[in-house]
């Protein structure tokens, strides 16, 4: 099946180096799809609020965080937070970007999350820079004041999904300032948008050793030729604002893309990087989300390390493929992050 979409080889015969060949494939991905953040902070710094000590019945520590970066004489700022179990340690982690600003919700489950030894910074999307669908009619420019000023963003500029990778790159700046997190163990997740997101926090920032997307679909962990469901034209219409203007130009001519979403996951090896699909989310596209799996092998292989282990036919529900450095899962159900999804993860991170 693989044969029959003609994708685009992610090796290049040319470039016998890995890193330089990922770098390559990570700057085609920003030019062409999700546009480059414009320039690096002079500074971050961190300001953190009283620990909440009795969280989660007391077996954790619930800390505020507020992340600034200067830009010049601009400073730009969001908050967050880290939840830590108090016992044992350093823990494994997790920097999850959430719809919603609550510790605990139908997303986030603190509580399961700490009793299995992780820890978990967590932060509201719309904190960093605010989705239009969710803030309407506003759209939260500040970043892009601060980035930009009053120059237009060029067409290869930071789409929304650029800016809330940085974000998670800002949260991993702090956590490598702590001593209770075990770094061999640091993971990036998100959900839906965010799981686009987690994909490309992953491939910008190698200090991620583990990256889980869940239910990306479309222009996330899903080959985009061919697949059902949403397509370019339909996400460009509805969410302009994620990606950069030049990925507009492919609305309805995928064959034209240089690339396919399997540059992506590819762009994450060696570290390694996870899927999760719900056989309900057609409009995602669970078997092209596997499909980009099978497809993103290729990199992992070429560095001698198992890729994607799994049978030589579709996914079926109840499938846990997590034997290499790709994992994927197909659940019963529709678009969620659920706690069986959140169990998938950790369970791989704990193998």
């Amino acid at each position: 099946m693989l044969n029959a979409l003609h994708l685009p080889a992610i090796l290049d015969p040319n470039v016998s180096d890995w890193e330089t060949r990922r770098r390559q494939i990570v700057d085609l991905l920003l030019k062409e799809e999700y546009g480059f953040f414009p320039r690096e902070a002079d500074a971050i710094t961190f300001k953190e609020g009283e620990p909440w000590t009795t969280f989660c019945a007391g077996k954790a520590i619930y800390t505020r965080v507020t992340a600034q970066a200067r830009f010049g004489d601009a400073t730009y700022e969001f908050p967050f937070s880290i939840t830590v179990p108090k016992a044992g340690g350093p823990h494994p982690f997790f920097v999850y970007i959430d719809f919603r600003g609550e510790e605990a919700n139908r997303y986030l489950p603190t509580e399961e999350i700490i009793d299995r030894g992780f820890a978990v910074l967590h932060v509201n999307y719309n904190t960093v820079t605010a989705d239009k669908i969710e803030q309407n009619p506003a759209y939260d420019s500040r970043i892009y004041d601060v980035l930009y000023g009053d120059t237009p963003v060029p067409s290869d500029g930071c789409g929304t999904i650029t800016v809330w990778a940085w974000a998670t790159s800002r949260m991993m700046d702090y956590a490598m300032t702590r001593t209770d997190l075990d770094f061999s163990r640091a993971a990036v997740l998100g959900h839906s948008r965010l799981g686009k997101t987690a994909l490309l926090a992953g491939a910008l920032d190698t200090r991620f050793t583990h990256v889980f997307s869940n239910d990306s679909g479309c222009s996330g962990a899903a080959i985009t030729r061919e697949k059902k469901g949403e397509r370019i034209a339909d996400i460009v219409k509805t969410f302009p604002y994620w990606f950069c203007e030049n990925y507009h130009k492919y609305a309805g001519r995928e064959a034209e893309l240089p690339f396919d979403q399997h540059f992506l996951l590819a762009a994450i090896a060696p570290r390694r990087v996870y899927v999760g699909s719900a056989k309900e989310d057609q409009w995602a596209d669970p078997d092209f989300e596997f499909l980009s799996c099978r497809a993103a092998d290729e990199a992992y292989r070429a560095l001698g390390l198992v890729g994607f282990v799994a049978p030589d036919r579709l996914p079926e529900v109840g499938d846990v493929f997590a034997e290499g450095h790709i994992g994927y899962h197909l659940r019963a159900g529709a678009h969620y992050l659920s706690r069986e999804d959140w169990n998938r993860y950790m369970d791989y991170m704990e193998k």
